[in-house]
């Protein structure tokens, strides 16, 4: 700079560590690694003494005793309660942490991991296929309850906003957090609609994929639904 003085980098730095964060959603990796130190805590103690090992004094994972073979028994374990998909999420959330904390990947989590995941997606649809089929704990919102709770958030005495929340989710078919985070410039006139534009979505994190407007059209057969 011209008066000598040091740029402030502060920024700067900010900035490249929230691109590195970003990778996956922030929530969702702290919530799943929340889960594996729980697993430590409740279930491997049981069988294990020495599971201290596996924290830094903050309560941080310590990914130099977390070897892979450790990760192996917890999708293990949780196999029982969640499908091949969740358990995927958790195997980000691992990869993100060895990434933010530029730690080298260990080679287990390359083609070793891959088999062991696909070894999951087998029995998982062996499973499947032989027994009743595992449920995830999500359910389609059918149109009858939808409708039931249309009518009934247009009785509550909130200005209307619950059934505006609910009524744009359900015609845009989209997450709650996409509504959430609208905002008048993605709304843009469609004829005899309102088209909203949904830059982020759940299958489209980075933002790359098609920018057509969703839409929200009136109906006079059911106009608590819209």
């Amino acid at each position: 700079m011209s008066d000598g003085s040091v740029p402030d980098t502060s920024a700067l730095e900010a900035d490249v560590k929230g691109i590195r964060y970003a990778r996956i959603s922030r929530d969702t990796r702290k919530s799943n690694i929340n889960g594996i130190k729980k697993w430590i805590r409740q279930e491997l103690a049981q069988v294990d003494r020495n599971t201290a090992r596996f924290f830094y004094e903050r309560g941080d994972l310590n990914l130099a005793k977390f070897k892979p073979a450790v990760f192996e028994k917890f999708l293990s374990y949780k196999r029982a309660q969640a499908q091949s998909a969740t358990l995927s999420g958790y195997r980000s959330a691992i990869k993100d942490l060895y990434r933010l904390k530029r730690i080298p990947m260990p080679d287990e989590y390359g083609d070793d991991m891959k088999r062991f995941f696909s070894g999951i997606k087998r029995m998982e649809a062996e499973l499947n296929h032989t027994n009743s089929p595992r449920n995830s704990g999500k359910q389609p919102l059918t149109y009858s309850l939808c409708k039931s709770l249309c009518e009934a958030t247009l009785k509550r005495n909130d200005s209307g906003f619950s059934h505006l929340f609910l009524t744009t989710q359900w015609n845009l078919m989209c997450r709650s957090v996409s509504v959430q985070t609208f905002q008048t410039q993605h709304l843009v006139t469609k004829d005899d609609s309102v088209g909203a534009v949904c830059f982020k979505m759940k299958t489209n994190q980075g933002g790359s994929g098609p920018r057509d407007p969703r839409h929200l059209y009136a109906t006079l057969i059911s106009p608590s639904t819209c």
